[in-house]
C-alpha cells in the first residue's frame, strides 16, 4: 500500500511488522518469565528423597543360630540400640540378615558391598515413619550425602560399583555393630571418642579435628541459619539472574532482526 504523503514508499508493511515485533517480544517475554517461574519454584521445593538400597531378602536363620556361629558380633548387636529394640520386639529394627548375609560368604568384605552401607542405613534413616517413631533426625541420610565422603561414595555407587573408595560410610564412624546413641559414652562418635574415629582415615589429626569434622552436613534454617539464607539466595538468585540474561538476549535478537525487516523495507 502507498504513503499518499510520500509516493514510491511504502509504510503499511512496517507497521504491520512492527505489530508481529510487539507480538514477539510479549511472547518471549511471557516465555522467558515462565521458565525463571518454574526454576525457582522448583530450586525452592524440598529435594526428592535420596535413594535406597532395596530390601534384603528374608532369612531362614534365626537370631540365635547367628550368636552361635559369630558370638562377638552377635553381643555388640544386642547390646546397640538396634540389637535392644529388636530383641524386644521392633520387627522395624536392623537384625542381622537386615544388613547382610552370611559372612563366611565373603559378601561383606566386596567393594560393592562397602559402597552400598549408607543406602542400606538409608532405609530406616530416612524412611519418616521409622524416625518419627524412635524420635531419630529425619534428615541422617540426605544430610550425609551433602558431605564429601557421602557424595563421593554415592557417585561411585551409581557409576563405578567396583571402585574400592576409601571416603568414610557409616559403619568407619559408627561401627557395625556397636552402634550407640551419640550422647552414648560407648558410642564411637560420642565427643570423648569422635577423634579416635576420624584418626582411622585422618592420621596424624589433632583434637581440634575433632570439633571442626561433621559426618552429616545440615543447611536447615534451625541448624545453621546463615547457611540456610545463603543457600535460599543461590537457590533464588541464580534463576532470577539467569532468566534476566536470556530476557535480554532475546529482545536484543528481535530488536535487530525488526531494525534489519524495516531499514530493508523503507528502501
Amino acid at each position: 500500500m502507498a504513503n499518499l504523503h510520500h509516493p514510491g514508499k511504502r509504510w503499511a508493511p512496517v507497521m504491520h511488522l512492527s505489530k508481529e515485533g510487539n507480538d514477539l517480544k510479549r511472547v518471549a517475554c511471557l516465555c522467558v518469565c515462565s521458565l525463571v517461574l518454574l526454576i525457582a519454584l522448583a530450586a525452592c521445593a524440598p529435594p526428592l528423597p535420596a535413594a535406597v538400597a532395596s530390601a534384603p531378602p528374608t532369612s531362614a536363620v534365626t537370631a540365635e543360630q547367628w550368636a552361635e556361629r559369630y558370638p562377638m558380633e552377635y553381643a555388640q548387636w544386642a547390646a546397640s540400640v538396634h540389637g535392644v529394640a529388636y530383641l524386644a520386639g521392633d520387627m522395624a529394627a536392623p537384625g542381622c540378615t537386615g544388613c547382610h548375609g552370611d559372612p563366611a560368604g565373603g559378601e561383606t568384605r566386596t567393594v560393592p558391598f562397602r559402597l552400598n552401607i549408607p543406602a542400606k542405613c538409608g532405609r530406616c534413616h530416612a524412611d519418616q515413619q521409622v524416625t518419627a517413631k524412635h524420635g531419630l533426625p529425619n534428615d541422617t541420610y540426605e544430610s550425609y550425602l551433602k558431605t564429601f565422603h557421602g557424595a563421593t561414595v554415592a557417585y561411585y555407587r551409581a557409576t563405578d560399583p567396583a571402585a574400592e573408595r576409601y571416603e568414610a560410610v557409616c559403619s568407619d564412624c559408627h561401627a557395625a555393630h556397636a552402634i550407640h546413641a551419640p550422647s552414648d559414652a560407648r558410642s564411637s562418635v560420642a565427643p570423648a571418642n569422635l577423634l579416635r574415629a576420624c584418626v582411622k582415615c585422618h592420621q596424624g589429626a589433632g583434637p581440634a579435628f575433632a570439633t571442626t569434622a561433621d559426618g552429616h552436613f545440615r543447611t536447615d534454617r534451625m541448624a545453621s541459619p546463615l547457611l540456610y539464607v545463603l543457600e535460599l539466595v543461590y537457590r533464588i538468585g541464580i534463576p532470577l539472574i539467569i532468566g534476566a540474561m536470556l530476557l535480554y538476549i532475546l529482545l536484543d535478537i528481535l530488536h535487530r532482526v525488526r531494525s534489519r525487516a524495516g531499514g530493508g523495507n523503507q528502501s
